[in-house]
């Protein structure tokens, strides 16, 4: 193709162009940014699941270790059948596909982590309940009181300060 006709080829209404153009730019926008939330996402349950893993190992490991952010407290809720977040849609691999985690959702197997910071929510982690279970965590847990340590050869519980 020479010049001529890829310039030929171009609408000759530069606002047509233009509506292109932005279009094109708003779906690669979208499209990064729900991969980015997707990722985070993701990273912070792997995260989740390695610290739950070696805390149940028998190591006394404090939260922390697993959401390297700023928080300042914690919320853990088991079971969560329903959530009022609309279920993040994640393309390319980046987290669990909407119907895993709907299905983990029905069968009572997903809990979720909100850490909050001033009052908002910062981070949400989805964590599988067959990795762990928690017990004695209702509530909110301060940054320095999210201490866990195994309770048995699957459920964490927080250190008695």
């Amino acid at each position: 193709m020479s010049y001529r006709s890829a310039l030929a080829s171009v609408p000759q209404k530069p606002v047509i162009a233009a509506c292109l153009v932005v279009t094109a730019l708003v779906a690669i926008w979208y499209g990064w940014s729900r991969y980015e939330v997707c990722r985070e996402r993701g990273e912070l349950s792997a995260a989740l699941r390695d610290w739950a893993r070696s805390t149940l190992d028998g190591h006394t490991r404090p939260l922390e270790a697993a959401a390297p952010f700023v928080w300042d407290e914690v919320r853990i809720a088991e079971g969560v059948a329903e959530t009022e977040i609309a279920p993040l849609a994640c393309p390319f691999g980046g987290h669990w596909g909407k119907d895993e985690r709907a299905s983990l959702a029905r069968a009572g197997g997903l809990t979720l982590f909100g850490f909050f910071a001033g009052g908002r929510l910062v981070a949400l982690g989805d964590f599988r309940r067959d990795w762990a279970s928690f017990e004695g965590v209702e509530g909110a847990l301060a940054r320095e009181a999210a201490v866990f340590e195994a309770a048995d050869g699957q459920t964490l519980r927080p250190v008695a300060q």
